[in-house]
């Protein structure tokens, strides 16, 4: 069995053409195909309404995660820029360790202060 279907005017117009029916009957009916059609338009006017209000509150979600993603970038940016002189300072302090082990070989050496093993054998 193939089902077909029918459109309303096609309703329509098989009604007007038909005369099994009334005239009573064809205006209850045609009342009801326009009643059928008013509410099938508001329906339609409702889903393009909440299409335009999706399309809006995508496109404020989008402007959002744009800016939270330029803002990530500067605080990335931010985060390396604080890691880089981290990393320089931190060879400056290296090399003022070997500085002061430097100077305090050579003190040492000159027996201008006693070595470390030396005080703690006098501790003893």
């Amino acid at each position: 069995m193939v089902t077909t279907y029918i459109s309303p005017n096609e309703v329509h117009d098989i009604i007007l053409q038909e005369d099994f029916m009334t005239k009573l009957q064809k205006d209850h009916l045609m009342i009801l195909l326009e009643s059928m059609d008013s509410k099938m338009q508001i329906t339609v006017e409702t889903v393009c309404s909440m299409n335009d209000k999706i399309d809006g509150v995508e496109d404020r979600i989008n402007t959002r995660i744009d800016h939270m993603d330029s803002i990530l970038k500067v605080a990335i940016d931010e985060i390396a820029t604080l890691h880089k002189k981290v990393d320089a300072v931190d060879k400056k302090v290296d090399a003022v360790d070997k500085k002061v082990d430097a100077v305090y070989q050579e003190l040492v050496a000159h027996r201008m202060i006693p070595s470390c093993t030396a005080v703690k054998q006098s501790d003893h």
